[in-house]
């Protein structure tokens, strides 16, 4: 019974590393059977922001041409009379009211209508993001190479 035990003992690295080398193939057969559901979702995004992109310029548009005819008007000095501004501004103001005491509406209209989704970015960005590929078999084959060392 102890020399039973003993074998045992001396098999249990090989067993864990079986078991390791089972969980990371699962782990990468998950990953890669997710990749058209990610990408689809990632692609949804790419849409989604090109259309609010689109949208928040319409919004500055419409917001611009509503201060238009006020603008030119000047007090004695010759300073604007009417307290307007031009269609960015009331498109950051808009946002803030949108995401109260965050900071960073402006930081979204300056990313969103300054430097808006391109087809050319998109494209580049959905084929390098890594997650969007199958996972690198190099990686997994390395991960288990050194769990063969430490069996060992």
């Amino acid at each position: 019974m102890v020399q039973n035990l003993q074998a045992q003992e001396r098999l249990r690295p090989q067993l864990e590393q079986a078991r390791t080398r089972e969980a990371v193939r699962a782990a990468q057969a998950q990953h890669d059977a997710l990749v058209p559901l990610v990408t689809a979702q990632a692609e949804a995004v790419v849409e989604a922001l090109a259309t609010l992109s689109e949208a928040l310029a319409a919004l500055r548009e419409g917001f611009g041409q509503q201060v238009d005819g006020l603008v030119p008007f000047r007090d004695a000095r010759g300073q604007q009379a009417i307290d307007v501004s031009d269609g960015n501004t009331y498109v950051t103001q808009f946002l803030q009211l949108l995401f109260p005491g965050d900071f960073r509406a402006k930081e979204l209209v300056d990313l969103l209508m300054i430097n808006p989704v391109t087809v050319g970015r998109a494209t580049d960005a959905l084929q390098s993001c890594a997650r969007l590929q199958a996972f690198p078999e190099r990686v997994i084959t390395r991960y288990l190479s050194t769990m063969e060392g430490i069996a060992s």
